[in-house]
């Protein structure tokens, strides 16, 4: 293999294989449209205030977000050695803190 298997390799691919090619989500009768062209101009809208907030490429983010594009991008806002824990918003406010709670000691 020429390159390794991660989230960031492919993310670093997408502009030169398939920037032009369509993503469609459908979600009952709404449907969304955009590129992975579009994918990469959000993710680097993205990157300014989270850095602006003290973020940094190897922090650890939790993302609460329900599964659509707008939680693909922001899981891939920063690069490795940074660690996002997705969140799923069926827990309770208990369930949540613990988590979070715990995986600040990692």
């Amino acid at each position: 293999m020429d390159y390794p298997l991660t989230l960031h390799t492919v993310l670093e691919r997408i502009p030169k294989l398939v920037c032009g090619v369509e993503i469609v989500r459908v979600a009952g009768r709404r449907i969304h449209r955009y590129t992975y062209g579009d994918s990469i101009a959000a993710r680097k809208r993205w990157r300014k205030p989270l850095q602006q907030a003290g973020l940094k490429p190897g922090d650890r983010v939790a993302t609460l977000c329900w599964n659509h594009y707008a939680h693909m991008e922001a899981t891939s806002v920063f690069p490795p050695p940074g660690v996002v824990h997705t969140l799923t918003l069926r827990l309770h406010a208990q369930e949540l803190a613990f988590i979070v709670i715990t995986r600040r000691r990692f």
